[in-house]
């Protein structure tokens, strides 16, 4: 069985930085790392690790590893950092960072709607170093025909969409420069979180094109289906006709035989067909690439009847557009919002009523 790629990424990384490992059944691996490595991603230097949880329970002493474990997160950023081609930066000039009361009243008029608040002011505002993360997968589809194609899902560092346009076009580097080295850092969401967020989205995008596919192959199939369940309906039927008009009892059993191989033979590659036929699909993570991008940060006020709230949004320096809001009961972005202890978008308003 192929490794799913948190064990892929997690064994290969080990091996990189000159661990020895060994397979030592039940899909357990004994690790032994460098003693340097172990302090920097705190563990032991000898480790049996497991990437599924049936074997698990198993071997319960092992160190059980998936997505949000301590081990993958202290890999992730080891590997971020020690491998810098992993992590760029964008580099300003300063007139970028001038952002004007009226621009950002602007943004807010064309993305965002404060329900039942006074139009909001802009208190104060402040540059920070944001990061966004550019997801590439490989997806292979395997049906009759095999299909490869790379999925890229750019987010900001709560795993909202972005649109990577202007981060395309943009000469990327590998360190901060003079305007960006001293912002104070936006920490982004944990890798888990972002990941599986990607992952739904790549998951859904893969489902549709498996659906189109067998859409594609459905008349090759039926024609295919059709031949074959002609031929051996003509085979069993003149079996059959044998059986019924055999005078020898010693004949006839020989024909029953004929008939029930006949019927496995035809049941077996009926289901070779299908299977020949059936879409699948495997989703790999490729490589992360981290875009450190300096954001404004906006302290708005407003308010509601006597009530004074604040609320801070982020204008992307790179793209000069507002970055999405998520509603704070459901973390999805939102346009319409209402405050009801917290910020409510219009995908959970109704339901807070």
């Amino acid at each position: 069985m192929p490794k799913n790629d948190i064990e892929r990424f997690v064994l290969d990384a080990l091996a990189a930085e000159g661990a020895a490992m060994e397979t030592l059944g039940y899909g357990l691996t004994e690790v032994v790392i460098p003693q340097a490595l172990a302090l920097v991603l705190q563990v032991p230097p000898l480790m049996t690790l497991v990437f599924d949880s049936e074997a698990h329970r198993e071997a319960p002493e092992a160190m059980l590893v998936t997505y949000g474990h301590p081990l993958v997160d202290a890999l992730i950023a080891y590997t971020l950092e020690r491998h810098r081609g992993f992590r760029f930066y964008v580099h300003l000039d300063p007139h970028d960072y001038a952002v004007s009361a009226e621009r950002v009243q602007s943004l807010l008029g064309q993305t965002l709607e404060f329900r039942k608040t006074r139009k909001p002011e802009v208190v104060s505002m402040v540059p920070i170093m944001g990061y966004d993360f550019s997801f590439r997968f490989r997806v292979a589809w395997q049906s009759s025909s095999r299909v490869e194609e790379v999925a890229e899902h750019l987010v900001d560092s709560q795993g909202n969409a972005l649109s990577s346009s202007e981060y395309e076009r943009t000469f990327w580097h590998t360190e901060p420069g003079p305007h960006e080295r001293d912002l104070p850092t936006m920490p982004p969401r944990p890798f888990a979180h972002l990941y599986q967020k990607v992952r739904q989205a790549t998951e859904a995008e893969a489902k549709a094109r498996s659906k189109k596919l067998a859409e594609s192959d459905r008349s090759q199939y039926d024609r295919e289906y059709q031949r074959m369940q002609t031929y051996y309906q003509s085979t069993l039927q003149e079996l059959k006709s044998k059986m019924a008009t055999s005078s020898n009892d010693r004949r006839s059993q020989v024909f029953q035989e004929r008939y029930r191989a006949a019927e496995a033979d035809r049941d077996r590659r009926l289901a070779d067909l299908r299977g020949a036929y059936t879409v699948d699909y495997q989703i790999v993570l490729d490589h992360v690439l981290m875009y450190g991008v300096p954001r404004m940060m906006v302290w708005l006020g407003l308010q509601q009847k006597a009530e004074h709230l604040s609320v801070p949004v982020l204008i992307n320096l790179l793209t000069r557009t507002l970055d999405p809001f998520p509603c704070q009961v459901c973390s999805m972005p939102a346009r319409s919002l209402t405050f009801e202890s917290v910020w409510v978008g219009e995908c959970c308003y109704q339901s807070a009523d």
